[in-house]
C-alpha cells in the first residue's frame, strides 16, 4: 500500500501536469462556449425555457445536490456573472495563475451547473467533474506563463506522489470494466449487431467530421468485426492498463480509439475527456522511487543563491512525514471506498455469471443509499458506467417541431383576417449542414433526448410557453408593425426515425444491412396549447 500510493514520480510526471491542466482548461472553454449560445434560451430565469425551479424538478435533484443559483433564482445577471466568471478562471488556469485556486473554483462552477437542471447534461459531465475534482491534487505547476519571466539559470528538482496519478487509473479501470461488462450482457453486442443499432443513436444523427463509407456501416461483416473490436478493446484496457510493459501501449491504443470516435461520431467533449484521463496514466513508473528516499511533495526551483525556504517545508514535513501518511491513507482508504461501491459493476458481474441478481447487488444498493448524500455534496457521484450497453432497438434518430399558429387582426374594414401557421425544427436547423453547425447544437441534442424522460412534462410546458410568449408574439415581419398577430395555439410534434431488424445475414459483405425495408418513420403530436380563443370570429 505504503509503496503504491507514497511513491514519487519525477519531473516528465510534473510536466505531464501542466499538459493535462492546459488541456483540461481548453476542454473546458470550448463546452462553456457551445453552452454560452443557448444560455439566454434556455438558462436565464426571466427569458429561458428552462429556469431553475423546472428544471430540478426532478427526484434526482435534491437538497443534497446544491447550487450557486437557488440564491438568486430569478437573477438574469447572476447567470451571466457566473458563466462570465466561469470562463476568466478557466482562462487564468490554461495559463497557469494560481491553478489550483482557479480549478477549485471551477470544479464549484461545474457543480453549480449541472446542479441547475437534469436535461443537459450526461456522462461525459459526469468525467468534467470527476477530472476536475483530481487534478485538485496533481502538479500544476509546470508551462505556465511565469515559465516567460523566469531566469535561464532557473532549473527545476521536481518530484511529486504518485497518488493523484494511480486515482486516474483507478478510475478508468472501473470506468472501462463497467462499460465493458455491460456491453457484454447485451445480446447486440454478443452478435456483432451493436453498431448497427448505434447508427441511430444520439452520436450519428447529430453528424461526424468523417463519414465512413457504406461498404463499412451498411455490411454485416465489418459491423460485427468493428462490434466484437470496441468490446475487446474496452475489456483487455483496464487489465493491461496494469501491466508495466503494456500500459503505454494501452493509453496509445485507448486514445487512437477516441480519436476515432471524435471523427466518426458527435459526442461533444466526451472523446476528448476520455484522451485526457487515459493521458494521465503515461507517466513512467522507472522514475518510481520509495518516499523515504525523495523529498515531499513540494516543487521549487534551483538558483545560484535561493534562500532556504524550501529545505525549512522539507524538514517540516520530514519531521511530520508518518502523521502525513496517515492522514493521506486514511482519506485515499476512505474514499476508494465510496468509489468502488458507487462504480462497481455488480449487477452486471452478477448476470454475467450468475444469470440472475444477488444479495451482493442488494447490498450495494443499500450502502450506496447511505454514501449517496455525502457523494451528491461533493459532487462525485457517477454510478455504475453504462454507454450503448442496453436495448439497442430501442433507438431512435429524433427531431422535434414547433407548429405555431398565428390569427392575424384586421387593421380596418378592407383587411382580412387570416390564420398562419408557422413551422420550427430542433434542435438542428434545416439548414444546417456543415459540422461546426451541427457541433454548436451538441448541447441541444442531449437537452431533447432527455426530453422524453418521465419527469420532464413540465420542461415541454416550459418550451411551448418560451417560444410562443417570449420568442414568437411578436409583430409579423410581413405586416406592418400597427397590425399585430396574436399566437393562438402551439403544437410540439417529435418525430421519430429507427430501423427493423437487419435484412443481410450475418458475416454477409455484399447484401445491404440496412435499406428502405428496414427504416420506419414515425410521430407523437406532445402536447397542443391554445391561445386567445376568444378572438376568433363566430
Amino acid at each position: 500500500w505504503h509503496t503504491f500510493f507514497h511513491s514519487r514520480v519525477g519531473d516528465d510526471a510534473c510536466v505531464l501536469g501542466g499538459c493535462l491542466r492546459i488541456c483540461f482548461g481548453l476542454i473546458f472553454l470550448y463546452d462553456r462556449l457551445i453552452l454560452g449560445m443557448d444560455l439566454q434560451d434556455f438558462f436565464t430565469p426571466k427569458h429561458g425555457a428552462l429556469p431553475l425551479h423546472v428544471g430540478r424538478d426532478n427526484e434526482n435533484l435534491g437538497p443534497s445536490m446544491p447550487t450557486l443559483f437557488e440564491y438568486y433564482e430569478e437573477s438574469d445577471t447572476f447567470m451571466w456573472f457566473l458563466y462570465g466568471l466561469g470562463q476568466v478562471q478557466a482562462t487564468l488556469f490554461v495559463l497557469g495563475v494560481c491553478p489550483r485556486f482557479q480549478l477549485a473554483c471551477l470544479f464549484v462552477n461545474i457543480l453549480s451547473f449541472q446542479n441547475h437542471n437534469f436535461l443537459f447534461w450526461d456522462e461525459q459531465d459526469v468525467l468534467f467533474r470527476i477530472w476536475g475534482f483530481l487534478l485538485l491534487f496533481c502538479p500544476l505547476h509546470r508551462i505556465t506563463i511565469y515559465d516567460l519571466f523566469k531566469s535561464p539559470e532557473y532549473k527545476h528538482v521536481d518530484s511529486w506522489p504518485i497518488w493523484p496519478f494511480r486515482l486516474f487509473q483507478i478510475q478508468l479501470t472501473l470506468m472501462y470494466m463497467s462499460l465493458s461488462l455491460h456491453k457484454l450482457q447485451c445480446e447486440e453486442w454478443q452478435t456483432g449487431e451493436a453498431l448497427y443499432w448505434i447508427q441511430d443513436s444520439l452520436g450519428f444523427a447529430a453528424g461526424s467530421w468523417v463519414t465512413l463509407p457504406d461498404v463499412i456501416l451498411n455490411r454485416m461483416m465489418p459491423i460485427q468485426i468493428l462490434s466484437w473490436l470496441v468490446v475487446g478493446l474496452e475489456l483487455a484496457s483496464w487489465i493491461t492498463l496494469w501491466v508495466p510493459g503494456l500500459k503505454w501501449s494501452t493509453a496509445f491504443c485507448m486514445i487512437a480509439f477516441n480519436l476515432v470516435t471524435e471523427l466518426t461520431m458527435n459526442l461533444h467533449c466526451m472523446p476528448w475527456l476520455a484522451i485526457l484521463g487515459w493521458s494521465a496514466t503515461l507517466f513512467k513508473e522507472s522514475n518510481v522511487e520509495h518516499a523515504k528516499d525523495r523529498l515531499p511533495a513540494h516543487s521549487h526551483g534551483v538558483y545560484p543563491h535561493s534562500s532556504n525556504v524550501v529545505q525549512t517545508v522539507s524538514d517540516f514535513m520530514h519531521q511530520f512525514r508518518p502523521e502525513i501518511c496517515f492522514v493521506t491513507d486514511l482519506l485515499l482508504a476512505s474514499g476508494l471506498v465510496l468509489l468502488l461501491i458507487d462504480t462497481l459493476p455488480i449487477a452486471a458481474l452478477e448476470d454475467l455469471i450468475f444469470s440472475a441478481p444477488s444479495a451482493l447487488s442488494k447490498y450495494q444498493q443499500a450502502l450506496y443509499a447511505v454514501i449517496d448524500p455525502t457523494l451528491c455534496v461533493l459532487g462525485l457521484w457517477q454510478g455504475p458506467w453504462n454507454l450503448h450497453g442496453g436495448d439497442m432497438a430501442s433507438y431512435h434518430k429524433l427531431s422535434y417541431s414547433a407548429y405555431l399558429y398565428r390569427y392575424h387582426l384586421p387593421s380596418d374594414e378592407t383587411d382580412e383576417e387570416y390564420i398562419e401557421a408557422e413551422h420550427y425544427t430542433f434542435p438542428v436547423p434545416a439548414d444546417a449542414s456543415t459540422m461546426w453547425e451541427r457541433k454548436r447544437y451538441a448541447r441541444q441534442w442531449i437537452y431533447f433526448s432527455h426530453l422524453n424522460d418521465k419527469q420532464a412534462s413540465g420542461a415541454w410546458v416550459s418550451l411551448g410557453e418560451a417560444i410562443s410568449d417570449q420568442q414568437y408574439r411578436t409583430p409579423s415581419s410581413k405586416q406592418n408593425k400597427d397590425n399585430s398577430d396574436t399566437v393562438m395555439g402551439l403544437e410540439m410534434v417529435v418525430h421519430w426515425e429507427g430501423s427493423l431488424e437487419p435484412s443481410a445475414p450475418m458475416w454477409s459483405w455484399d447484401v445491404p444491412a440496412r435499406d428502405e425495408n428496414t427504416k420506419f418513420t414515425s410521430w407523437t403530436s406532445l402536447m397542443k396549447v391554445r391561445y386567445c380563443t376568444d378572438i376568433i370570429p363566430s
